[in-house]
């Protein structure tokens, strides 16, 4: 980023800006050309499209395998890391990646380790790929770490995409029975009004249900429209906080379909993590914390956190495992 700065040289004092991953970044930076830095802030400047909206740049999940299976060959092969680095900078297409792969290579020569330049970079090295090079560059087999890591996330990518199959039909009939459901609202049922009220029995509960929001819609049209557009960015926003979050979860564990293929997929997720980590020797605390991490269901993560709470207590893992998976059954029901 770009920072405005003051310094002191040969007595005068000096006003610029200046591109620096970090203040001590810049510090060095300018003590290399011979000056003293006084104070420095932050310089305002019009964001570009990328850092405006960072996650539609965000280099592909392919990229990513690729690099890391290239930069394992090429460490195998004796080539060192900066070099290694700089090779697969030129070949990357994302700019985003490459100009992320160039501030790791300036941390490197800063003397920063490398997965303390990756976790400066989360959009697109996540908390496991940062803990598993750390946990290859402690063991002097970071080759092997980045190859577990990439075949993990070749694994993982696989399982979305059959998790997003799976899906789509259950999400394809809701969204046509909510399309059929206003049809039916606004269209069929109006005219038919007359029609229920000459039958002279009693209608089933559904049925005096769907004319009692029909004649609401057809009494109040535009105050039902306004209600409608203004809950659409009232249940973003609610959806945006942790309490909402946490609501969302919940419901999609519900739902009969999809419930049950988000915990299939948390499990596969959380079994192929700890293999990967305890065969990297992470040990057993260490690697629930980072499977609580790295778990998108609020609602299963917190059942992971209290297993992680007894399995520190001493209460072993296959205890508090099977307490997390009849909880996580009980709410999807």
């Amino acid at each position: 980023m770009m920072y405005d700065y003051v310094a002191y040289s040969q007595g005068k004092l000096i006003k610029g800006h200046l591109k620096a991953n970090s203040p001590s970044h810049l510090e060095e930076s300018l003590a290399q050309n011979g000056y003293r830095l006084l104070s420095h802030k932050p310089s305002f400047h019009i964001p570009t499209i990328e850092e405006a909206l960072p996650s539609f740049f965000v280099p592909k999940r392919g990229e990513i395998i690729a690099f890391t299976r290239q930069l394992a060959t090429i460490l195998e092969c004796g080539i060192g890391l900066a070099t290694g680095l700089k090779i697969l900078q030129a070949q990357v297409k994302s700019r985003v990646f490459r100009r992320v792969l160039g501030q790791i290579l300036e941390e490197l020569g800063q003397g920063e380790a490398f997965s303390v330049s990756l976790t400066k970079h989360p959009q697109v090295f996540n908390q496991l790929y940062c803990r598993m090079v750390g946990v290859g560059e402690k063991s002097g087999q970071l080759e092997q770490a980045l190859r577990q890591v990439a075949n993990y996330m070749e694994k993982q990518g696989l399982v979305v995409k059959k998790m997003t199959k799976a899906m789509t039909y259950p999400a394809m009939v809701l969204g046509l029975a909510v399309v059929v459901t206003i049809i039916l609202v606004t269209v069929a049922l109006p005219p038919m009004m007359g029609v229920f009220a000459t039958f002279g029995s009693k209608l089933p509960p559904t049925t005096r249900a769907l004319i009692f929001i029909t004649k609401l819609f057809t009494a109040y049209r535009l105050q039902a429209f306004a209600v409608l557009l203004a809950a659409i960015p009232l249940t973003l926003l609610f959806m945006r906080r942790p309490h909402g979050k946490q609501f969302r979860d919940h419901v999609l564990l519900r739902i009969p379909v999809i419930g049950s293929i988000i915990i299939t997929s948390e499990v596969a997720r959380f079994a192929r993590i700890v293999a990967m980590l305890l065969k990297a020797g992470v040990n057993m605390p260490d690697t629930m914390e980072l499977v609580c991490q790295t778990s998108n269901n609020r609602v299963i993560k917190a059942a992971l956190t209290e297993a992680r709470k007894e399995l520190l207590q001493g209460q072993g893992l296959s205890g508090p495992m099977a307490k997390a998976t009849s909880s996580l059954h009980s709410s999807s029901r």
